[in-house]
């Protein structure tokens, strides 16, 4: 009974190593915050609309955003990269402490544009 006890468990050990050396590798989600901002972003963007009180332009660069809804400049800027779009959000000690600002990539008035979305609303700022 000992030599059935002891072939079970080989067995079963064995089945299970083979197990885990077969898994597939996790993906990894963690990103650096401290990221540039893609050169496609990048310049100064103008808006055309009325929803805006105060500056109508945004000013987009590696390593700071500065406009009237969002600015944030060096170790205050978080970013990141997503397969379609950057989001930018404030951050403190390396972690996120303020609202995410998503930026796409698009064309508004058959301009190149970048869409804004934070809550609800859209601001289009074209080229």
């Amino acid at each position: 009974m000992s030599k059935k006890l002891l072939l079970t468990l080989v067995a079963a050990m064995s089945l299970g190593t083979a197990g885990m050396l077969t898994q597939q590798p996790q993906p990894v989600y963690a990103q650096s915050v401290y990221q540039k901002i893609p050169k496609s972003y990048r310049g100064t963007w103008h808006y055309h609309g009325k929803a805006i009180r105060g500056s109508r332009k945004l000013v987009v660069r590696a390593r700071s955003i500065h406009g009237s809804v969002v600015g944030y400049k060096g170790k205050s800027l978080g970013v990141h990269k997503g397969k379609h779009f950057v989001t930018v959000f404030q951050i403190a000690k390396g972690k996120q402490v303020g609202e995410n600002f998503v930026m796409h990539r698009t064309r508004h008035n058959g301009k190149a544009a970048i869409r804004i979305n934070f809550g609800t609303d859209n601001i289009y700022y074209t080229k």
